[in-house]
Formats: structure tokens, C-alpha cells, sequence
């Protein structure tokens, strides 16, 4: 039981903050709750420091700060939220990218279908407001580009993998739910994606770094 503690109170905080989004409407700090999840997994990581994870805490903050974002009003801080999460993407892509050896072996079939399947992905979404269009498609980009980057490294953790691609499906749900087709339990689907995608990202790192997670 003690070997996942640390799952079980993730997966209790993800659990409170459903029931919030499923049971109660939105009240002055209920954004708290929202964070909950990611401040869990950011203690986690600042209780099994190794070398660079302060590029990984950047990343949790830029996360909870899109979190921020979108739960004080999505629709007038669409954008900035947008932003903070690529800002969270490029500094996870900075960090495998000096932090790990790469395999360059077989490299176009590893990254063909992830870049044919982004490329699809851009041109769903190209029924997005001309405003936001651009920042979409670089958003697209961005994390993509994260998990090639993942898949190509030598001996990824098997949970970062899943986080990452955890993490791309979160965000499409998102967008389209944003942009083709509403449906009311986008945020209770997304839940179940994204914060396990941080968490997964996060713990894989500190098992791909040989840490023994402090209990």
C-alpha cells in the first residue's frame, strides 16, 4: 500500500475536484480545488529533487498558471491560458531535450505517424476563430514536438509516454469541444486525462532518473 500512496492521493484529489465540477457551481477560490492535483504532484517532485527537475517545477507552475487562467473566465483568458501551457510544453521539451540521450535509429518511423497524425489534428481544428487560428496551430506544434521528442529518447519511463500522449488527447477534447462540438462533461473528460498526464510526466522523470520516490 505504502509503494502507492502517492497514487492513491493523486487520484483522491482528481476524484474532490470532479465532484466539485459535477455536484457544486463555481465560487469565490473554488479554482483552489483545480490546482490541488498539480500542487500534490509539484511537492512530489521538490521532495525528489535530481539534476534539472527546477526546468519540471517551471513547468508545473506554467501548467497551474493556464489552469488559473481558464478557470477564472475561458473564454476572455482563451488565450493567455494557451500560452502558459505551451510555455509548460517547450520547457518539458527543453528538458528531455539536454537531459537525455537520443536515438536517431529508425527515426522517421518513429516520428512519421505522430507528425502525420498532428497534421491532422491542425486541420480539424482549422474551423477555429481567424483570431485564434495561428496561436492554435502553434500550440499544435509545441506539443507535438513534445512528444517526438519523447519518443525518440533512449529508454523513455513507459509513464512519460503515457503522460504525454495522456496530455495530447486532454487538449484535443478541449479544442473540440471549444471549437466543433460542445458537450457538458468536456471538464470531468478532461480531468481524467490531464491531471494524471502531469502527474505521470512528472513521476516517470523521477523514475527515469533512478530516484527512489520519498515516501
Amino acid at each position: 500500500m505504502r509503494k502507492y500512496r502517492h497514487y492513491i492521493i493523486f487520484t483522491l484529489l482528481v476524484i474532490l475536484y470532479i465532484i466539485r465540477l459535477l455536484f457544486f457551481s463555481n465560487y469565490t477560490y473554488s479554482f483552489i480545488l483545480k490546482l490541488l492535483p498539480t500542487i500534490y504532484t509539484l511537492c512530489l517532485l521538490l521532495k525528489n529533487c535530481f539534476k534539472n527537475s527546477y526546468l519540471l517545477v517551471i513547468s508545473l507552475l506554467a501548467s497551474m498558471l493556464g489552469d488559473l487562467f481558464l478557470d477564472l473566465n475561458p473564454e476572455l483568458f482563451f488565450v493567455y491560458g494557451l500560452c502558459s501551457f505551451a510555455l509548460a510544453h517547450i520547457v518539458f521539451i527543453i528538458y528531455f531535450t539536454i537531459n537525455y540521450k537520443f536515438s536517431f535509429d529508425r527515426i522517421l518511423i518513429k516520428t512519421l505517424p505522430l507528425t502525420i497524425f498532428a497534421f491532422y489534428v491542425a486541420w480539424t481544428f482549422r474551423v477555429a476563430p481567424e483570431d485564434l487560428l495561428i496561436p492554435v496551430w502553434l500550440y499544435i506544434g509545441v506539443i507535438f514536438l513534445l512528444a517526438i521528442v519523447v519518443f525518440i529518447k533512449e529508454d523513455t519511463d513507459k509513464l512519460i509516454k503515457i503522460g504525454v500522449i495522456s496530455f495530447i488527447i486532454s487538449d484535443i477534447v478541449i479544442a473540440y469541444d471549444k471549437f466543433i462540438y460542445s458537450f457538458n462533461l468536456v471538464l470531468v473528460v478532461n480531468s481524467v486525462l490531464y491531471f494524471p498526464a502531469l502527474f505521470l510526466i512528472i513521476y516517470g522523470s523521477i523514475l527515469d532518473k533512478k530516484v527512489k520516490p520519498s515516501y
